[in-house]
């Protein structure tokens, strides 16, 4: 599903289109959640950075770009929550 077939997605996500949404998260999820796990390797970890993930997506939304991929944005989402992580945990673990 990239956005360059599909601008009209992007536009109804950023219009608050709840059902086009819930299509999208019933397309990718698992893809980034494979991704997400490749990343933790742990199950829960993943699926609680996927979910998060998704919700950040859409509270976001406006801000979606109909040129870009909505995948690749959703994987650099979560390798960024994912290496805020390491170094939160790091200064944490420095304390």
């Amino acid at each position: 599903m990239k956005n360059q077939l599909f601008p009209e997605i992007i536009a109804a996500i950023q219009l608050g289109n709840v059902d086009v949404f819930q299509e999208l998260h019933r397309r990718l999820r698992n893809k980034v959640m494979g991704f997400s796990l490749k990343l933790l390797r742990n199950k829960e970890d993943a699926d609680e950075l996927t979910q998060d993930t998704f919700v950040r997506l859409w509270e976001n939304r406006a801000k979606l770009d109909p040129n870009k991929s909505i995948e690749a944005f959703l994987f650099v989402m979560v390798r960024s929550s994912f290496l805020y992580s390491l170094k939160k945990n790091k200064q944490h673990a420095n304390y």
